[in-house]
């Protein structure tokens, strides 16, 4: 399968492929969900590996943070993505951004 295709005027790519790149707005799926009690309150670098792969690599994540012109929507399990340092202070900071499926889904 190839990494990057067209549909619809959207392009589809991974992180990696999308460096150099800039859209208007950006979905970034994090891809990545555990059940709350599955989710380690103090992991090691292990864990984190294993069950966030390539959102503990700041370069990675700094690329799929600033592709985005005027929008970034970040689709992913809050809960497991505050367990990373980065992903933490970001989402600290982006709080009061911060939207729930259901809230958006009721103002659609």
């Amino acid at each position: 399968m190839a990494s990057a295709m067209k549909l619809n005027d959207s392009n589809v790519s991974t992180v990696i492929t999308s460096q150099g790149g800039e859209w208007n707005y950006v979905i970034l799926s994090t891809v990545r969900t555990l059940p709350k009690e599955e989710i380690n309150q103090k992991p090691t670098i292990g864990w984190r590996k294993k069950h966030l792969g390539f959102l503990i690599d700041e370069h990675q994540v700094n690329v799929a943070l600033t592709r985005a012109k005027r929008g970034l929507f970040i689709i992913g399990d809050k809960e497991l993505l505050v367990t990373h340092p980065v992903w933490f202070e970001l989402i600290k900071y982006l709080d009061s951004a911060v939207m729930k499926s259901k809230d958006y889904f009721k103002k659609c």
